[in-house]
């Protein structure tokens, strides 16, 4: 392989003989005596290889001058391209004009970096010239149009991206040039920047006079072709995030922003960050990458394919495919990855000892000779072209240009280089031996050395299940070389485990596809085949909860509290220094992370329910107040701003599936505006799926007016509307009203002012049958007949809630203070003589009781929906961990609340 593919002679000196003469006729006046030997030369071997370039230097006297100057220019800059742009560019106004000045520019250009990749420049340096020259286009074409035909207002708000070999920075000569358009602004203005976009478009696309600046394709953009031209940010990032395409996702690694607000592009492309580079591949990926991957096989076996460099067999996309499979596969954990270019993935996987230094280096010098040849085959005409010649004189030519001696050389070595290019390719993905197992039948089975009828009758687990496990276990391509060893390990310990779980099959599959999310971190792998404990704690969660099943399929990084019992210490040192997006990512894992950890104690040990509800609401907590932080450095907002909870969030008895319900109380009315962008901001930094999992469910229907009222009110107007305007059991509520986040001042006040307002408002019999009527109603409408509801059926956690609140509030005055806390709210009364200590004993018991199994109903069953309903059978999974006589204890904590109720509001 010649060192630098430099042309040591006219690749055909017939050409370039003739050419030269043609020269001479048509610039006579040109000064010949001035041209060095040297320039001489290079004139002769542009006009012995490429007819394209012959004919611009037959039109264009001026760019024939530039092999008299010494040295050969090399091409401009950046700098330089937009200095010539602002003193002659500029000044065009029309269109037509302005598109032919564009042109002549690129001409002169790709003369000069033909000239100097002839001479043996390097790959690297010919693709980045290409690459600026087309940047170049893009930023001018885009500013002329901003300023001569549409508004310089558009121009910071329109975003192009480059993708494929224009966002690599590895333009060919002759490349289409894969383009996205993007907007920031109103649905309302896209008519405009559509129009913007096809103006664009149409100034590098068209043919002018023979010639265009670059094919643009547009089938990249969300949707593909049948997308539309252009979408705001918004919607590519909710397309992106939601919609995309597998392949779509390898497309996003080579995305650069190349005009228009570049740090907006940045920061689009830093929000996409998890799409690109998940922190944690889940397997499934895997599988679509191999989907991908035998696609460009069958593609490349066609007929007719041994001879296109870029889709054949060993050809460069086989190349580009292995790097970004590697770099999709690990670039969530080993950020040096998150390259665009291929020679430099291919020097950071070899640096991380991803793939080997000798694959990594013969595949760098297979890819310098199928691109420059690439590059050779397209400048002889300048035709978007990968296939060989088949003419002897045309592969002579070819293989002169790259510096070989002659044409049997150079396929020769072409032909043995893409052969170890495409098993190198088809290696990906492929199985491998590899050792590894704990107990010799297991092992075998792993191996496929025993079927899996046989080990299913052993086991009591179906087969399929079993050839899933075998499945998974294979070595399948580097990372499968890594990780299969670890996963015959843990896997046998997990089947021998199964025959003592009487949910087997359940246990197993989940546990499967649990290992399946977890894709390539061979980290937790490691944890587990040291800790073997933990796979049958793991087993255990798998066969018993369908809560903690849900969660780590949602996220799987959560199975990492498994390896401490302790809660996680503080955020706020953790995230000191962290940019929004990292800050939620650690917010997120965090609150998932911990979550777990509640609920695989209470399942294993048992918590009390005070615990578990403190455990909670302290996690819930932290992160409001650390999510309201990040809220408040986004917007600028300095103060006057609460943000309160109600319901379980505000009485601090949050359980696995509580929504989080939030007021927003601003402390003026002018600041509504930005105080409501504020709040709708910190609800979407709460809820909205992060690669981390799920985040809480938040609610604001308790807020004044509920769905119809704003989304922040002001003090003035809060107290208002429960001052005028609110029904009893919105008043009833604010017994449970406490500040989660925001200006604590503000809080202060409010509960100072709520309190005084509802200490005011009788609540004598009237108000009483009002609330007994309402719980009546609840009951009829909300509880299915012949089902359990813990919370508002007869008897249930709302008789309670009712019986305590009501009491607080008429006695208001006395009490002094609300307590919105079941068990503090017994303790309040108590104190205030309200109710009798063993009376608030027995009431605690029933609470404690109902609470214990309505969040064990959770964890085990994890019903969907607002309204937990239960057969008693269900109740009855519960005795496990409660004892015998469940159901007994339910009738009699129900019996209990509703007397309770009842007495509390002079029912007979």
């Amino acid at each position: 392989m010649p060192a630098n593919f430099a042309c040591k002679e006219p690749p055909d000196p017939e050409w370039a003989k003739y050419n030269l003469s043609r020269l001479k006729e048509a610039h006579p006046g040109f000064a010949w005596q001035d041209l060095s030997e040297e320039g001489l030369f290079r004139l002769k071997v542009l006009l012995g290889f490429s007819p394209y370039a012959t004919n611009i230097l037959l039109r264009r006297k001026e760019v024939l001058a530039l092999f008299s100057r010494k040295p050969f220019p090399r091409p401009r800059g950046p700098q330089a391209l937009w200095r010539l742009f602002l003193e002659e560019g500029e000044e065009i106004d029309d269109w037509r004009d302005f598109s032919r000045w564009l042109r002549l520019i690129k001409q002169e250009e790709i003369i000069k970096i033909l000239n100097h990749d002839l001479a043996g420049e390097g790959l690297p340096r010919t693709t980045y010239a290409l690459t600026r020259l087309a940047d170049f286009f893009l930023k001018a074409a885009l500013f002329w149009l901003t300023e001569k035909v549409f508004s310089p207002e558009l121009r910071p708000r329109f975003l192009v991206f480059a993708l494929g070999k224009l966002g690599g920075r590895e333009l060919n000569y002759s490349s289409d040039i894969d383009l996205v358009y993007f907007y920031q602004g109103h649905l309302r203005e896209k008519e405009t920047f559509t129009a913007l976009a096809r103006e664009l478009t149409r100034l590098l696309d068209t043919i002018l006079e023979g010639e265009r600046l670059f094919r643009v394709d547009l089938r990249l953009r969300p949707g593909g072709k049948d997308g539309e031209l252009i979408y705001t940010l918004k919607a590519g990032l909710s397309y992106y995030f939601y919609h995309s395409h597998p392949f779509e996702r390898l497309a996003l690694l080579k995305a650069r922003p190349v005009t228009g607000d570049l740090r907006l592009g940045r920061a689009f492309l830093r929000t996409l960050r998890p799409v690109i580079y998940p922190r944690f591949l889940d397997y499934s990926f895997l599988e679509h990458l191999k989907d991908l991957k035998d696609r460009i096989s069958r593609e490349a076996a066609k007929k007719g394919a041994e001879r296109d460099l870029k889709l054949g067999p060993g050809g460069i996309r086989e190349i580009e495919f292995f790097c970004q499979a590697f770099q999709v596969v690990y670039g969530g954990k080993e950020p040096g990855l998150r390259t665009r270019n291929t020679l430099w993935a291919l020097q950071k996987l070899a640096r991380k000892r991803i793939i080997p230094a000798k694959e990594a280096s013969f595949l760098k010098e297979a890819y310098l000779l199928l691109r420059n040849t690439e590059h050779r085959l397209q400048t002889v005409h300048f035709r978007q072209t990968y296939l060989l010649p088949t003419e002897e004189a045309a592969l002579l030519r070819l293989a002169r240009s790259l510096g070989y001696p002659g044409a049997e050389a150079f396929l020769a070595e072409l032909e043995q280089t893409r052969k170890e290019v495409n098993r190198l390719f088809e290696q990906l993905f492929a199985p491998k031996h590899a050792e590894g197992g704990l107990r010799e039948e297991i092992r075998a089975f792993l191996e496929g050395k025993r079927p899996a009828k046989e080990l299913s009758e052993l086991l009591g687990v179906s087969a399929h299940l079993l050839e899933d496990a075998r499945r998974l276990a294979r070595p399948v391509g580097p990372l499968g070389a890594r990780r299969g060893p670890l996963l015959k390990e843990i896997l046998t310990f997990a089947l021998e485990k199964l025959p003592r779980l009487k949910r087997r099959e359940q246990a197993l599959a989940r546990f499967l596809s649990f290992l399946e999310k977890l894709g390539g971190r061979i980290s937790f792998f490691h944890a587990l085949r040291y800790h073997p404990e933990k796979i049958d704690d793991l087993l255990t969660v798998f066969e018993k909860s369908q809560f903690l099943s849900h969660l780590l399929n949602e996220a799987p990084a959560a199975a990492e509290a498994l390896f401490r019992q302790e809660a996680l210490p503080p955020l706020g040192q953790r995230l000191k220094g962290k940019e929004t997006e990292e800050a939620l990512s650690l917010l997120r894992l965090t609150r998932n992370e911990e979550l777990f950890r509640l609920g695989y104690l209470d399942l294993k040990k048992g918590l009390s329910p005070e615990t578990l509800s403190a455990g909670l609401s302290r996690l819930a907590e932290e992160i409001l107040s650390h999510t309201f932080a990040l809220v408040l450095r986004e917007t600028g907002i300095s103060g006057g701003l609460s943000v309160f909870g109600l319901g379980s969030l505000g009485a601090r008895e949050l359980g696995y599936r509580s929504d989080l319900d939030l007021v927003f109380v601003s402390e003026r009315g002018e600041d509504l505006v930005p105080h409501t962008k504020a709040a709708q901001l910190f609800i979407h930094y709460l809820t909205t799926p992060l690669p981390e999992g799920p985040g809480y469910q938040v609610d604001t229907r308790l807020r004044p007016e509920g769905r119809k009222g704003p989304l922040v009110v002001s003090l003035s107007g809060f107290l208002t509307y429960y001052r005028e305007e609110a029904a009893l059991w919105e008043k009833l509520a604010l017994v449970r009203l406490a500040p989660v986040a925001g200006d604590r001042a503000l809080a202060a006040r409010v509960l100072r002012e709520i309190t005084s307002l509802l200490a005011a408002i009788p609540f004598g019999r009237k108000e009483a049958a009002k609330l007994w009527e309402m719980r009546r109603k609840m009951e009829k409408e909300r509880v299915t007949p012949g089902l359990i509801n813990l919370k508002v059926g007869p008897g249930g956690l709302s008789d309670l809630d009712f019986a305590l609140f009501f009491l607080e509030l008429k006695n208001l005055k006395r009490l002094k203070r609300l307590e919105g806390n079941v068990p503090k709210a017994l303790a309040l009364l108590t104190e205030g003589g309200l109710i009798t200590e063993k009376e608030a004993e027995k009431l605690k018991e029933s609470y404690l009781f109902l609470r214990r199994l309505e969040q064990l109903l959770v964890l085990l069953l994890d019903k969907t929906g607002e309204e937990k309903e239960y057969r008693p059978e269900e109740i009855l999974l519960t005795e496990e961990f409660l004892g015998e006589g469940v159901l007994e204890r339910l009738k009699e904590a129900q019996e209990e609340n509703r007397n309770f109720l009842k007495k509390t509001l002079g029912v007979s």
